[in-house]
């Protein structure tokens, strides 16, 4: 029997989103009018003990570690394909605000990249 291991971040993240999606209930019975019984429940309740074990599941931040300027988790070949020159990445006109460019506005470019 196999069993997946969980994370302290992993539980760290579900917790926020039971707290999240308890809020959005929360929202949705107040729009639906129909909070009057529900929502003292919840509000007393859920929500405080989903807060106090969010703050007692600390998970302590370590900063990523890189290699090449890239995160350790990124693969050699996804990192070579990543350096790799690419003629479609290559701008081909420029928005400028004061002029200096080809267009002056986001608008007019993508006016004029719809009429090619």
């Amino acid at each position: 029997m196999s069993y997946n291991k969980c994370t302290q971040v992993d539980k760290q993240t579900w917790l926020s989103k039971a707290l999240t999606n308890l809020e959005t209930c929360r929202t949705g019975f107040i729009e639906l009018g129909v909070s009057d019984n529900l929502l003292p429940l919840m509000s007393n309740n859920v929500s405080k003990l989903i807060s106090h074990t969010l703050s007692l599941n600390k998970v302590t931040y370590k900063p990523p570690s890189f290699k090449d300027g890239f995160p350790s988790w990124v693969k050699v070949t996804d990192r070579k394909l990543l350096q790799a020159p690419s003629p479609a990445s290559r701008a081909n006109i420029a928005v400028v605000k004061d002029g200096s460019g080809n267009f002056k506005t986001i608008k007019e470019a993508v006016t004029a990249a719809s009429k090619r």
